[in-house]
């Protein structure tokens, strides 16, 4: 399982686990890591669960948050991450990574170069094309959009939607189950007709199902679970 270790100075403080859907850390007293320092914010991040992956959000705080020295809105945790409040430390322990068993779906350590034009560029690099891809990863199949007719490959723990500059969501993949997650940005997102911006204030991303329509800023797309010739 893994789990928060909080330090200042060096002196741990305590250790937290990720054993919950969602872990809140801030200076109220009602959170799951309260704070009581002013350089931190009433509300200040939450750590989402989802499947195998952790997701760090910071919540509008005055003074930000950081991991290993850079400044994040959102962040997909990676085993040894240090996330940084004001002078407080919480260091990501993944049990799994430490004992030498990674699990398989781990997000990369670098992201494609991306094509900042590109309404996929974190996706896939332009011109890239699924069909070569794992037949039994999920898919997204544009069905309306300036990439009508693009076959999109799941085949990574975590898949950005929208352009670097302007990211819409986020799909997080834990073995055969996709879920997708908005991102700040993302309040067009539909998913079959209903928006998810409400899930950017906390609440669980939304597992996907096969042949949910999923649309954003003009572009909409069609999931499948696994390549499916007489549809694509």
């Amino acid at each position: 399982m893994a789990k928060l270790l909080f330090s200042l100075d060096g002196n741990l403080l305590g250790e937290y686990p990720l054993d919950k859907p969602l872990l809140r850390i801030g200076r109220r007293r009602d959170n799951d890591i309260a704070i009581d320092n002013l350089m931190i914010s009433g509300e200040h991040a939450q750590v989402m669960s989802i499947g195998r992956n952790a997701l760090l959000q910071d919540l509008d705080s005055t003074n930000g948050t950081m991991i290993n020295g850079v400044r994040v809105k959102q962040h997909v945790l990676q085993h040894g991450d240090i996330i940084m409040l004001g002078h407080y430390q919480l260091r990501y322990w993944d049990e799994a990574a430490a004992s030498g068993n990674p699990v398989p779906v781990d997000a990369p350590a670098v992201a494609p170069e991306a094509d900042e034009s590109h309404p996929f560029s974190r996706v896939w690099p332009s011109g890239e094309k699924a069909a070569t891809a794992d037949a039994s990863a999920g898919r997204l199949y544009v069905i309306s959009g300036p990439d009508f007719g693009k076959d999109i490959l799941l085949n990574q723990a975590v898949t950005h939607l929208g352009s670097s500059d302007m990211p819409v969501a986020m799909i997080l993949q834990d073995g055969a189950d996709y879920r997708i997650q908005p991102v700040e940005g993302g309040e067009s997102l539909t998913v079959n007709g209903r928006p998810l911006a409400g899930n950017m204030a906390g609440k669980p991303s939304l597992q996907l199902q096969d042949h949910d329509l999923i649309a954003y800023d003009g572009i909409k797309m069609e999931f499948y679970l696994a390549a499916d010739e007489t549809a694509l």
